[in-house]
């Protein structure tokens, strides 16, 4: 069993995107929302990828805790708590999460591989590029530490620069 009791750090974080995505749900056009209840297959892909985007964001959440935490441990500015998390809990939380990213993203380029064949535009050639980049830093990154034991800077740079290239590629497609 995966017991989370971390959860403290990334909490309020989660709420505030799920009250702004509610705020936007709002406003949203009926027409989109008819586009997407009459093509269920794209429907599935979005909610895959929106998933996704989530679990990774968390991920790097964890790595910004964990950064935190040890810089904090290592000056000993940080008096030990129960409201603080285990250093060693956080790292496996993070590694937890960061795994099942790689294998949400990686179902999340199958199932796009279908949309950009239909309709190959320069945004969703774009998306397909900056989500495969992500897909490889990330790769890259679950085989260091699986393989070679790879911890600390290299993994924070690599699940940072991921999740760059993943927002990259999902939020500036809006603004082309």
């Amino acid at each position: 069993m995966f017991l989370v009791s971390t959860m403290w750090f990334v909490l309020p974080i989660v709420y505030a995107f799920s009250i702004i995505s509610l705020i936007f749900t709002t406003f949203l056009s009926s027409h989109i929302i008819q586009m997407l209840n009459q093509n269920t297959l794209m429907l599935f892909h979005i909610g895959l990828s929106l998933f996704t985007y989530a679990v990774c964001f968390i991920a790097t959440l964890y790595v910004i805790q964990l950064v935190w935490l040890d810089r904090n441990l290592k000056k000993r500015k940080i008096q030990f708590s129960p409201a603080i998390p285990p250093l060693m809990a956080v790292e496996r939380h993070f590694f937890f999460l960061f795994a099942m990213g790689e294998v949400l993203l990686t179902l999340t380029l199958i199932s796009g591989t279908y949309h950009v064949l239909q309709a190959v535009t320069l945004e969703n050639l774009h998306k397909a590029i900056f989500s495969f980049l992500a897909w490889i830093s990330f790769g890259i990154a679950c085989f260091g530490h699986w393989r070679l034991g790879w911890r600390g800077k290299r993994m924070i740079i690599y699940a940072i620069s991921g999740i760059i290239l993943l927002t990259i590629g999902y939020f500036s497609s809006r603004l082309i």
